[in-house]
């Protein structure tokens, strides 16, 4: 199975990569670590070549799941997704999440990828904006021609029928 999960910061792509990677049993990626190379000191930006090199890699497995927010050099995995998951809570949601996470970062109850700091939170809540007014019609534009295999989530309940449909998919015997 090949899963690809779009949302913006805070729309629970991570939490719901994770789970359905561990449940189906593949591989998760988010491409964040395909852009940068995670340092202690701090991350460094990958080259164009090298991103795209890692991305080969992720997409020649049997089966995987590859979250992110990326669009354009990431058309392939759009392309050969057996399933592309579009999260979209609302905006208000989303902006929650992004200070809940800050703090449990900060208080060391949630591990980052990224080193936490003020200026992060602010980050996430342009590029929350940024998605919503710029990227959101972008994507959704792009998905259209994928209609077959595109779920878009904006309800929680909607999430949990998504969830059990790939896991009922993942047994069936020729899958």
């Amino acid at each position: 199975m090949k899963i690809h999960i779009i949302g913006s910061v805070g729309s629970g792509k991570t939490t719901l990569g994770r789970k359905l990677a561990q449940k189906l049993e593949i591989p998760h990626t988010t491409t964040d670590n395909l852009v940068w190379q995670r340092n202690p000191g701090g991350d460094i930006r990958n080259s164009e070549e090298r991103r795209d090199e890692l991305l080969e890699g992720v997409l020649a497995e049997k089966g995987w799941l590859i979250e992110g927010v990326h669009i354009g050099w990431t058309d392939p995995v759009i392309e050969e997704a057996s399933h592309v998951i579009f999260l979209d809570p609302p905006f208000f949601i989303r902006s929650m999440r992004i200070i809940s996470r800050h703090f449990k970062q900060v208080w060391g109850i949630e591990k980052a990828d990224y080193k936490t700091e003020w200026s992060m939170l602010g980050k996430m809540h342009r590029w929350n904006k940024y998605f919503e007014i710029t990227m959101k019609p972008e994507f959704l534009l792009k998905l259209e021609r994928y209609p077959e295999k595109t779920t878009v989530v904006s309800r929680r309940k909607d999430l949990v029928n998504v969830q059990a449909e790939l896991e009922a998919y993942a047994r069936k015997p020729d899958n």
